[in-house]
């Protein structure tokens, strides 16, 4: 087996975003130029709230980290804002698809990891904002890290898949260490 599997971005989601990015700024910018007033502040937000947050996701990198990093050593997600979180697995509890229900029957689905302790989770939400979450999601437990799977090809079956033979094998060597049958 690999010391890591790197799940990235796909170069064809990447150029959608830009374009579509630079779709909005465009018309913003055709909005601006007509004679009635709606249409030139719908413009001027339009460029403020597309322009400013596509430049932000390009210039800060978050379209060109990784969406996950599974590696001997834990989980390493870049979905929230192309934060860096990690999760240990000596602190991984369970790694499972988790769907959320969005509007008229539209679901959305997310890998969440669930750690035996938020709180030793680097890069972690703080209480309050995991509280919310859970609020809004109306999952029953919320997850340490939540990774979408936007702009790519990775499959969230796949993901699952690499999580779980790298978790085997933490364990299966945590066995051998420790003679103790079962691991954690």
């Amino acid at each position: 087996m690999k010391d890591k599997v790197v799940f990235k971005r796909s170069f064809k989601g990447i150029l959608l975003f830009i374009l579509g990015v630079l779709a909005f700024v465009f018309a913003g910018i055709w909005m601006i130029s007509l004679d009635e007033v709606a249409y030139r502040i719908i413009g001027i937000v339009s460029i403020i709230f597309f322009g400013i947050g596509g430049l932000w996701a390009v210039c800060f990198g978050i379209l060109w980290k990784p969406i996950a990093i599974v590696s001997s050593e834990g989980i390493t997600s870049y979905s929230r804002a192309g934060k860096k979180q990690f999760v240990p697995w000596s602190n991984i509890k369970r790694v499972e698809i988790l769907t959320q229900k969005i509007s008229m029957g539209h679901t959305e689905k997310y890998i969440g990891v669930f750690a035996i302790d938020n709180a030793l989770v680097e890069g972690a939400q703080g209480a309050f904002a995991r509280n919310i979450e859970r609020a809004a999601t109306k999952w029953s437990e919320n997850p340490a890290l939540l990774i979408t799977t936007h702009f790519s090809n990775v499959t969230h079956a796949g993901i699952i898949d690499v999580a779980g033979q790298f978790h085997q094998a933490y364990k299966e060597q945590l066995t051998v260490l420790t003679g103790n049958e079962g691991g954690s």
